[in-house]
């Protein structure tokens, strides 16, 4: 599990190294904006703490003498699902395609490239307009 948050904290990282390097080169520098990135950030990092707890506390609740026996099924369900994984794929995946429109601004070519047009049509599908992107 360490490599796992290792990749994503270095996922995170790279997402905030080269939005900043854009919003530099297109003088777009706004504080505003690398506020709300953080926020995100933080977002992420909250949603990786709740699934390690979730995983944490369904794994020990049969032996904390909890006798609900509605908690346990819920556990019992929870504890089947990798949530620290889902959550940090998730993340992975959400930044690779920032890193890439972070990667187009600072090199318009890529946004040619074959890698360039998968993520763009990734990130016409719902997320954050050029206008909006997060720094």
């Amino acid at each position: 599990m360490t490599e796992l948050l290792i990749a994503t904290a270095l996922a995170i990282a790279i997402d905030v190294v080269t939005g900043f390097a854009g919003a530099v080169k297109t003088g777009a520098v706004m504080s505003g904006k690398m506020r709300e990135g953080l926020w995100h950030k933080a977002g992420f990092a909250g949603l990786i703490v709740t699934a390690f707890l979730l995983e944490y506390l369904c794994a020990n609740i049969p032996y904390a003498g909890v006798e609900v026996a509605y908690i346990q099924d819920i556990c019992a369900a929870l504890a089947s699902i990798p949530l620290v994984l889902s959550a940090c794929l998730w993340v992975i995946v959400t930044e690779a395609v920032s890193i890439v429109e972070n990667l187009c601004v600072l090199n318009p070519a890529i946004a040619h490239s074959p890698i360039g047009r998968v993520f763009a049509g990734a990130s016409a599908g719902g997320n954050a307009s050029a206008d909006e992107k997060e720094v």
